[in-house]
């Protein structure tokens, strides 16, 4: 199963250097990232882990923001400061993280958490994480709990073996 996250982002552009990007992801985990950029895409790569991380950059969509919100979709989780600094909006960045059939839930969750968090430090914006329904600020992420705490919650909706579909 793929684990996705969307960021929206004032940034308009990737990095300019995918080192920074893969340095930003190695300093979280014990990951040895290999980033690359072709236009809108991003691949971030863990070949001795069996991770890969696709990322896309797209057009933001004005509404994107308020329809997140609105209803209770999306609880927000960001401080005045991460308010000021991550709008306007100009991108909005769909990451998408698979593995292998070898790897565990907690690894592929925390490469997850490590590419998005590389991506968002060098970005900036707020974070819309679909498994608990938070639109953070980068602030309260960092925050509220360590990012294997994050990716620990996230590895909870991964299924136990993939072609059973149980928890794991």
């Amino acid at each position: 199963m793929e684990l996705q996250y969307r960021l929206l982002t004032p940034g308009e552009q990737w990095p300019a250097d995918p080192a920074s990007l893969a340095a930003a992801i190695s300093s979280q985990g014990h990951f040895q990232p290999d980033v690359e950029i072709a236009g809108d895409r991003l691949r971030v790569r863990d070949a001795a882990h069996g991770l890969t991380s696709m990322a896309r950059l797209e057009p933001y969509a004005p509404e994107t923001y308020e329809s997140l919100l609105a209803g209770a979709t999306y609880a927000p989780r960001m401080t005045d400061r991460d308010r000021e600094t991550a709008l306007p909006f100009h991108r909005q960045v769909t990451i998408t993280t698979g593995a292998g059939p070898e790897t565990n839930a907690a690894s592929q969750a925390l490469f997850h958490a490590s590419v998005a968090d590389g991506i968002w430090w060098l970005m900036g914006g707020f974070l819309a994480d679909p498994y608990r329904h938070t639109l953070w600020g980068w602030r309260r992420w960092r925050g509220d709990q360590p990012l294997t705490d994050h990716a620990t919650e996230t590895a909870a909706h991964l299924p136990a073996n993939p072609t059973e579909g149980g928890p794991r």
